[in-house]
């Protein structure tokens, strides 16, 4: 067994987290070839963190900017901002864990915010896996994509759900700027 499969085995034995294995494995591998900065939209406990995180610490070390409100999974921006940052210590606890502390930098915000104050630069991967309603997917793809560099990867997480999908459907499937590759997007 090779020691990517061992910690990515150790990190789902220890990491709470909605993502398969193979996910996980995919986004170590590609987070390993990127030049250019990390975004996730939605992190959580961190397993999607960490995977990237990982990645990266044996690749270019780029850093992953893990976006968040950290709200144990609390109130949409129509209900408030409420109980922003209460989960961020489970999330930095598994990262510490991981030593991944220099590489994965939360940003404790809901999307919309978090996105005035990004300033890493172009993104060659952009993990969304926020809110799952059409709204929000749809905010999240106008918002961060525009910061992807060209033939950076995009992925959203639950395709088949039908605020992804639509969104998906209505910005990206026919948009002559994408590619589709797998089950992600390349922008052109």
């Amino acid at each position: 067994m090779s020691d990517e499969t061992n910690i990515i085995d150790d990190v789902y034995e220890h990491v709470p987290g909605m993502i398969l294995k193979t996910l996980g494995k995919w986004f170590h591998e590609k987070a390993r070839d990127c030049m250019s900065p990390i975004v996730e939209i939605g992190s959580c406990a961190g397993l999607s963190s960490i995977c990237l995180g990982l990645g990266s610490r044996d690749g270019h070390r780029v850093t992953v900017y893990c976006v968040d409100p950290f709200n144990g999974g609390g109130a949409t921006p129509e209900e408030g901002y409420v109980n922003v940052g209460v989960s961020l210590p489970q999330w930095q606890d598994n990262i510490s864990r991981y030593g991944l502390q220099d590489i994965c930098k939360p940003i404790a915000e809901y999307s919309e915010n978090a996105h005035k104050k990004y300033s890493g630069g172009p993104i060659s991967l952009l993990f969304i896996d926020g809110d799952h309603t059409y709204k929000y997917v749809k905010m999240d793809i106008e918002l961060w994509t525009p910061h992807l560099k060209k033939d950076g990867i995009l992925l959203l997480h639950d395709a088949g759900f039908p605020g992804v999908q639509q969104a998906t459907e209505e910005l990206i499937a026919d948009n002559p700027g994408w590619r589709k590759q797998d089950f992600y997007w390349i922008k052109r």
